[in-house]
């Protein structure tokens, strides 16, 4: 459809029965029904689908007016009950041949649903009733012939404000229950309005013949001193504070008189053009804020409406602009400035946040990896976010906005911030503070893009604990002497929320009043039981906090970090490393997996568990827990699914990523959506059925077409995506990574995380490890591939400098310093064999470690940002011919085996034979027995694990493997009995997975 021209007003043309500011909020003028009215209304559909399946003939004069009246009555039950269980309302629904028939039939088929497919753009709008602690996401579908609300089968699916989508469902009124979405993304010109910069408000106070005087806070002259002056309780000095500077609050106040209207009568939007037409250009506006009389019309405690960002607007000369609205009942608050705090609120959704939470948990102040916690509405005392109501009407926070609310906005920029990923002890500036780190966003899981943030607030400027701010009722809360916590997690229920943790108490007992004592004070640690991670505060003075980090994995390793597993369920193990005196426990709190074996256990062990089947079609996410790691179990569903993706973290300014789809009924017209940054900054659509790419935003990244390739076969599909973030190096910072399924199962995905320099300074940048042959995990002594940007002194040539020519080299010595370059794997030296700008091959130190190491790349004083890669025991891969499919191996008289249109003037190739004994050579294979010296040239000796190798699906006999030079190994196995062709080999070492390694070409005698 052609793009929207209407404005955010046209919602509600030809509505009917709307509540407060009926012109702007198609809602009905009775109050919203309740969750206890659910019963009652699937008992009354029952009863009026009856009496109107009974009716034969519904032209007869008798029967018009009274099916009519019957018709209206089953339609309103029906539209609330869709608002509270769609379910339930899809349930009741007729068929579709006997829905047409009675729409015809009684000349009211606007009354009858129908289920069909439409196209518009989505807008959120939020109500907030602080009176109740509650708040609703009103989504609504809005098109050329005007508005409908949108009841999503699960509340936190992922809609975009101003997102343009094709909504399918049963359609009930201006109600639809959707049962599938297929977006087409955000429009050009639609994204959210910037919020940084002075944000201009034109503010409205609308009066009527019935209501021609609002309460004298309303008074222009008072708002525009509590909005727009500079004093201290003003809107405009509490952005100024909370944005260190980026924006403030300016704008004008219009009286404007309309006419008489009620809930049941609103005015149109012609009415209010009709009035501001030649007094007010509302393009200069970026926030459009209405003051209406308080008729009493919505449930008692709703006081505010906002639009999350901003919406299509129509000016009276006919043009369109793009704003932010927000409406508040003219109510009797104890001051103008306990109204400028509502503002302050509700403007918060206007800039795209959306609420402060506390997040609690039964056990601890945090839970599970995948663990959402217990929501608590507005918990978060300390921000103006969270609670926004008191006993006086009015006693509201006017703490500042959380941290992660203000990274998102632009607030808080890389440099003011500092991202935490290895241990150490870092000092935090006061959060109110204009100079200094001010914030610690600590890494707690890469594979999930989880992460704490760390704020420390003093009573300063709008912290400060006077009545005019939140902190008066909380002048006994430990919120100033230590760090005050929040959450980021992919598994939290909303994205656009912040998430305060409580520190002392594991599940609070909730009193909006007295917020209790959230803070870790000095002295006091958190040890996550589910990670690595340990917090301690050491100490608090009135410039800073000082905190040590602390990454801890425990005396257990889990050597399987993930498992994917098909829909229809089935047994998995997870090998757990560990010295024989660890001892450690297995847990897992996913309903739909049974654990096996015994329970606790010492030294080393495998985990054994079953998963049962997955009947829906999303797939889910679980994790097993191991001491203090855990490993992710991911299910398949029935419907489309993300079952691996990688690196899974990462740092560039370019970037490579994989994601690989299972499909049980094919791709056809299947769509994702994958975006990089909570806020959208960078997205993707990917085209499964036609194996394509279209980027959303092409000023912040670009697809790179030669690293973007998709393979597979009619249900699974491997698809590698190489992107340059333009833009992104402007915000910088780590970016997490979200797949969105689009369809009937409609989902959003956690796929990770990449950081995105904020400049291209010369400095040494790591943007992705490779191994010969095989995935991105390492291990001792491997040669790997680090790839990136300035690898090499200025100057250095695309073809490098190699060992070769180093003094070493005729003494066979490895060298761990390479034309001024080193590499550091877990804080070991590296050996080095060629370094370039963009590559550098190294074989890995020995090391014993288990688990997520850091690699750096040092030249001369300056070292890259560290890499986190997964280092195993043994990771044993097989080389390629090349860049082909085929592994390298070799006859016993030197040729190379495989097909003959392989060979060349240097190789001849010829296909293996049945019983025949062949070489095949390895990379990442281990140590030998004995073992040998620290970067000895001539590690020879037999492997301590023999590998396993299947060649299309037999199995080899494996003869001889061990080490012939250092980090590479060779197999000599017989080849299985197997048909002429091209067979797929498998390999698995040392208890690891699985995982094709390649193709062998056989061919019988």
């Amino acid at each position: 459809m052609a793009r929207q021209h209407g404005s955010f007003w046209s919602y509600v043309a030809g509505c009917t029965a709307v509540a407060v500011f009926i012109l702007l909020l198609p809602v009905n003028a009775r109050a919203q029904p309740q969750e206890s009215s659910r019963e009652a209304l699937v008992h009354e559909a029952g009863i009026l689908n009856q009496a109107v399946q009974r009716i034969t003939n519904w032209r007869t004069p008798g029967t018009q007016v009274a099916a009519k009246d019957l018709l209206q009555r089953r339609a309103r039950v029906l539209s609330d009950l869709l608002s509270l269980d769609p379910a339930q309302a899809i349930r009741f629904a007729l068929p579709s041949g006997v829905a047409e028939a009675i729409g015809r039939q009684s000349g009211h088929g606007d009354l009858i649903e129908a289920w069909g497919t439409w196209d518009g753009t989505i807008n959120i709008v939020i109500e907030d009733d602080f009176q109740r602690n509650t708040s609703r996401s009103r989504i609504y579908l809005r098109t050329e012939s005007g508005t409908t609300e949108l009841v999503l089968p699960d509340p936190h699916s992922p809609v975009r404000q101003n997102e343009r989508a094709s909504i399918s469902g049963l359609k009930v009124q201006q109600r639809i229950a959707v049962t599938a979405i297929r977006s087409a993304g955000v429009e050009p010109g639609l994204e959210s309005c910037s919020a940084t910069g002075p944000q201009n408000i034109a503010v409205f106070t609308v009066t009527t013949p019935d209501y021609p005087v609002l309460p004298s806070i309303y008074n222009p002259a008072v708002l525009k001193f509590y909005l727009f002056d500079s004093a201290r309780d003003s809107l405009n000095a509490f952005w100024l504070a909370n944005s260190y500077g980026r924006t403030g609050a300016t704008g004008d106040v219009f009286p404007i008189e309309l006419p008489n209207y009620s809930c049941d009568q609103p005015f149109t939007q012609e009415q209010f053009l009709a009035a501001i037409r030649g007094r007010v250009d509302l393009t200069r506006y970026s926030h459009l804020s209405f003051i209406q009389p308080d008729m009493k019309c919505p449930p008692d405690g709703v006081l505010a409406w906002s639009t999350l960002g901003c919406v299509q607007q129509a000016t009276p000369e006919g043009s369109v602009t793009m704003a932010s609205m927000q409406w508040f009942w003219a109510r009797n608050y104890q001051s103008a400035s306990a109204f400028s705090q509502i503002v302050a609120h509700e403007l918060g959704h206007g800039l795209k946040m959306s609420h402060a939470n506390l997040l609690g948990f039964a056990d601890g102040p945090l839970g599970r990896l995948e663990t959402p916690g217990a929501d608590y509405e507005y918990g978060d005392n300390f921000s103006t976010m969270g609670s926004t109501w008191g006993p006086t009407m009015g006693s509201l926070p006017k703490g500042h906005y959380a941290a992660p609310h203000k990274a998102r906005l632009g607030w808080l920029a890389p440099g003011e911030f500092q991202e935490v990923t290895s241990s150490g002890t870092y000092t935090v500036a006061p959060f109110e503070s204009t100079t200094g780190i001010r914030a610690l966003r600590i890494l707690r899981d890469a594979s999930t893009g989880s992460w704490l943030w760390i704020e420390y607030r003093q009573p300063l400027g709008a912290d400060y604990p006077d009545p005019a701010t939140i902190f008066w009722r909380n002048a006994s809360s430990n919120v100033f002497a230590g760090a005050l916590v929040h959450y980021e997690s992919p598994f939290t229920p909303s994205l656009n929320r912040s998430y305060l943790l409580s520190m002392a108490h594991p599940m609070p007992a909730w009193d909006f009043w007295q917020s209790g004592d959230p803070a870790l004070l000095p002295g006091q640690s958190w040890s996550d039981p589910y990670s690595p991670l340990t917090v301690t505060v050491n100490s608090a003075t009135k410039t800073g906090l000082s905190v040590t980090v602390q990454y801890n994995d425990g005396c257990a390793a889990i050597q399987t970090p993930s498992i994917v597993l098909a829909q229809q369920g089935g047994e998995g193990t997870i090998k757990v490393l560990a010295a024989d005196s660890c001892s450690w426990a297995v847990a897992s709190e996913a309903p739909w997996i049974t654990m096996s074996g015994p329970g606790p256990v010492t030294g080393p062990g495998l985990i054994r568990f079953e998963v049962s089947a997955n009947d829906e079609a999303k797939q889910r996410t679980a994790t097993i827990q191991a001491g203090r790691q855990s490993a992710t179990v991911v299910q398949a569903g029935t419907g489309l699914s993300l079952t691996g993706f990688g690196p899974g973290s990462g740092m560039g300014s370019v970037g490579e990523f994989t994601f690989d789809f299972q499909s049980p009924d094919g791709f056809a017209e299947k769509l994702v959506d994958i975006h990089f940054g909570s806020n959208d900054e960078c997205t993707v659509q990917v085209d499964l059925e036609r194996g394509r790419t279209n980027p959303r935003d092409e000023r912040n990244c670009a697809v790179v077409p030669e690293a973007t390739a998709f393979r597979g076969s009619a249900t699974d599909l491997h698809v590698t995506l190489g992107l340059k973030f333009e833009n992104l190096l402007v915000l910088g910072g780590t970016h997490r990574i979200f797949v969105d399924i689009q369809g009937d199962n409609r989902t959003r995905i956690s796929a990770g995380s990449w950081t995105v320099p904020r400049n291209d300074a010369e400095v040494p940048m790591i943007t992705s490890i490779v191994t010969a042959g095989g995935p991105g995990q390492i291990s001792q002594n491997k040669w790997i591939e680090i790839r990136g940007s300035h690898l090499a002194p200025s100057g250095t040539s695309d073809s490098g400098v190699s060992w070769s020519g180093t003094s070493e080299w005729p003494a066979g010595d490895l060298p761990t310093e390479l034309a001024g370059v080193r590499v550091l794997v877990h804080g070991k030296p590296a050996y080095i064999a060629k370094v370039n700008p963009t590559q550098i091959y190294v074989l890995s130190p020995l090391d014993d470690a288990i688990g997520a190491v850091p690699v750096q790349v040092i030249m001369e004083q300056t070292a890259s940002a560290a890499f986190m890669v997964t280092l195993n025991p043994s990771s044993l891969t097989l080389l390629h011919v090349g860049a082909t499919e085929y592994i390298l191996a070799t006859h016993a008289d030197g040729r190379r085996v495989g097909p003959s249109s392989l060979s060349s003037e240097l190789y001849e190739f010829a296909p293996a034979h049945p019983n025949e004994l062949i070489s095949l050579y390895g990379n990442g294979c281990g140590l030998p027995v004995p073992a040998v010296p620290e970067g000895s040239p001539d590690p020879l000796g037999q492997l301590a694990e023999t590998p396993t190798i299947h060649i299309g699906g037999s199995a080899a006999l494996v003869q001889f493997a061990g080490m012939i030079s250092p980090g590479l190994c060779r197999i000599e196995i017989t080849v299985p009995d197997l048909p002429s062709g091209d067979s797929i080999v498998s390999i698995s070492a040392g208890g690891g997975a699985t995982f094709d390694a390649g193709l062998l070409t056989v061919e019988q005698p």
